[in-house]
């Protein structure tokens, strides 16, 4: 097991046990689960058995619906606030395969800040929304954003989109090199 709870080999991640237990704290069974999330029950399953690698959006859905968030469900735990995050206190969690987002501020604050690394290729993998507004950043490389299913956003280096979050989004790297941007989240939704 990874230091961000991820799995390795055919371990199943803490996340995933942590993810069950909130379902099952708040009374769903995975047919509610699945109405609150638009995710099939099966894939709720799955992933809760460590059987699948769930895309950003979908997370970000299954958090949503279960009133926490992916840093919490990554870490399993909560953190003070403070004003200034060094580089080496930064929390780092590998939310899917090729995305990994750094966590820039602690505690429970009006704005959440991320810096995502995404590999080429690699993504949301869909659509999701949730409450408040977002900012995107390019510090290197390629992004796509496509909002509202028919909004396409590419952005480079130095590129900043600022949008809803009501709105449906997506993002992925298109580019043959990392993606690095700067997000962020107004309510805290990640």
């Amino acid at each position: 097991m990874t230091s961000n709870g991820t799995a390795t080999h055919d371990h199943v991640p803490a996340w995933a046990h942590r993810l069950k237990k909130l379902r099952m704290e708040l009374g769903y069974s995975l047919r509610e689960a699945s109405a609150r999330t638009t995710l099939s029950a099966s894939f709720i399953s799955t992933v809760e058995r460590g059987q699948a690698n769930p895309s950003v959006a979908a997370l970000q859905k299954l958090t949503s619906a279960y009133g926490t968030s992916i840093v919490e469900l990554m870490d399993g735990a909560t953190h003070a606030p403070r004003p200034l995050v060094r580089v080496g206190e930064r929390k780092v969690y590998d939310v899917t395969a090729g995305v990994t987002m750094e966590q820039l501020n602690f505690g429970s604050h009006q704005m959440e800040l991320h810096l995502f690394r995404v590999e080429p290729g690699a993504g949301t993998g869909e659509t999701y929304h949730h409450e408040g507004e977002e900012f995107i950043f390019v510090l290197s490389g390629e992004l796509v954003v496509w909002l509202d299913h028919i909004e396409r956003y590419a952005m480079a280096t130095g590129d900043v989109l600022y949008f809803e979050s009501c709105r449906p989004h997506a993002w992925i790297n298109p580019g043959e090199e990392e993606a690095v941007f700067l997000g962020v989240n107004t309510p805290a939704t990640f």
